[in-house]
């Protein structure tokens, strides 16, 4: 005997707005999906840690990139895909399901490092303007939408009736995903705030002038300033406090941390942080520098100490 499935209680479930994306992989490195605990979901300080996923990280498939602020998200639904000939209709697959949003007044580098996300195999959750995070679940874990088509277009020049603007469009690689999905709220978060939900910058260390005491390092972003890119952005000592620094041996992985605050000091003249600690590193071994600053993806040159 076949028995028709129930449709179910209806809990008017009706999101606000999307206000942001928040991009991953769509699998890590052990090949499983990507996901987060529904009670880790209801918390700012568990995705923040998504976000600070630093290159030096053991396992960055984890990461979680967060978009600027999107502005009118709009679902586009294909219809569905059937054979109909000489009377035979016969449904064949679900239809398309895209959806495309605006971004306004982006900085040219921050549309590059969006585009650079076309190549990955990649998924996506979504975060409304009441600060819910939307994704699939399977009663356990929240699961990202898996998206393919990712697409973005070239930062757009600002003219004289309107801003620079640039559209986002992707495709829900499987739009049946849709009917499991919930909203998880994020405990004291804003949507809207940068300050909650950020983007890493990347951040390039100059290694110099190593020995068994530690080094110097220059730290730069990157991401300068188009309206004065001569002028370099540096990483002060207000933002790297010795509790950051990392050196890990590449020889056997072993970690080598600082004593004290006055382990560390940073010249506002040179721009040179300069790590001095009696017998910190080995004589002969070649580290990897990690400093561990929220909000910025530092990659540091090797320390080989003479």
């Amino acid at each position: 005997m076949t028995n028709l499935s129930n449709v179910g209680y209806n809990w008017k479930f009706t999101p606000e707005e999307i206000r942001r994306f928040l991009f991953c992989l769509t699998l890590k490195d052990d090949a499983s999906a990507n996901s987060v605990t529904l009670a880790n979901a209801a918390l700012l300080n568990a995705w923040q840690t998504l976000f600070n996923t630093y290159n030096f990280a053991d396992d960055t498939s984890i990461k979680v990139v967060c978009s600027p602020i999107v502005y009118g998200v709009t679902p586009e639904r294909g219809e569905d895909k059937v054979f109909d000939e000489n009377n035979y209709f016969r449904k064949l697959a679900d239809g398309d399901y895209d959806v495309s949003a605006m971004l306004y007044d982006l900085a040219p580098k921050q549309v590059a490092g969006l585009k650079a996300l076309q190549d990955y195999s990649i998924s996506v959750y979504l975060i409304t303007a009441a600060t819910q995070v939307l994704g699939v679940s399977d009663g356990t874990n929240l699961t990202p939408f898996k998206i393919q088509n990712l697409t973005v277009q070239d930062y757009g020049i600002t003219s004289s009736e309107g801003v620079s603007q640039v559209i986002l469009k992707f495709r829900l690689k499987n739009p049946n995903e849709l009917n499991d999905m919930v909203a998880i709220t994020v405990a004291d978060a804003d949507a809207t705030s940068d300050v909650d939900f950020f983007p890493l910058r990347n951040v390039t260390g100059a290694v110099a002038s190593p020995a068994v005491t530690g080094c110097t390092v220059g730290l730069t972003l990157d991401n300068v300033d188009p309206n004065n890119p001569a002028t370099a952005i540096y990483l002060t000592g207000d933002h790297v406090t010795y509790d950051l620094v990392t050196f890990t041996d590449q020889a056997d992985d072993s970690d080598e941390v600082l004593a004290a605050a006055g382990s560390i000091s940073y010249s506002a003249a040179t721009h040179l942080h300069t790590i001095n600690e009696a017998a910190l590193l080995t004589t002969g071994h070649t580290y990897t520098l990690k400093i561990a600053v929220s909000g910025y993806d530092i990659t540091c040159g090797d320390v080989v100490v003479p």
